[in-house]
């Protein structure tokens, strides 16, 4: 999301919560012409701290007023990456035991053996090639 959609969004959720600029500002503890050049896409997306404060103020959930500022949570981050980290170990290793089926029966041999081929491409299609920002992002918006 850019940095206007996304102060198009604060802007929303201000408006729905019935607040001036200037009292998110109190409420969040920033100065009200911060919470003006946010929503007028002149300043860069806030800081995790900051997002929590605005959804604590306006009501909105923490893991939403990051999805909308294309900013992923700290904690889900790490959890994210470990995930990609272990399904990544994983068909590197399938790689090197295709590899080392290719040098001990030959290359010929291995192209042919559907199984193997089989078991490579359902190891492909289970890595999701997005950034582990992305899945967190898709993944809360699917609830899954």
């Amino acid at each position: 999301m850019t940095m206007t959609a996304f102060g198009a969004y604060l802007r929303q959720c201000r408006e729905a919560a019935g607040l001036t600029q200037a009292e998110l500002a109190t409420r969040a503890g920033v100065d009200h012409t911060y919470v003006s050049k946010i929503e007028h896409g002149q300043n860069p997306v806030p800081s995790l701290a900051l997002l929590r404060a605005f959804a604590a103020t306006l009501g909105v959930e923490y893991d939403a007023m990051c999805r909308a500022a294309g900013r992923v949570p700290t904690e889900m981050t790490r959890v994210e990456l470990e995930g990609e980290w272990w399904r990544l170990r994983d068909l590197v290793e399938f790689a090197l035991e295709f590899r080392d089926a290719r040098v001990r029966y030959g290359t010929d041999e291995v192209h042919h053996r559907a199984e193997d081929w089989q078991r490579f491409d359902r190891a492909f299609d289970d890595v999701e090639w997005q950034a582990p920002a992305d899945q967190a992002a898709r993944r809360m918006e699917t609830g899954t």
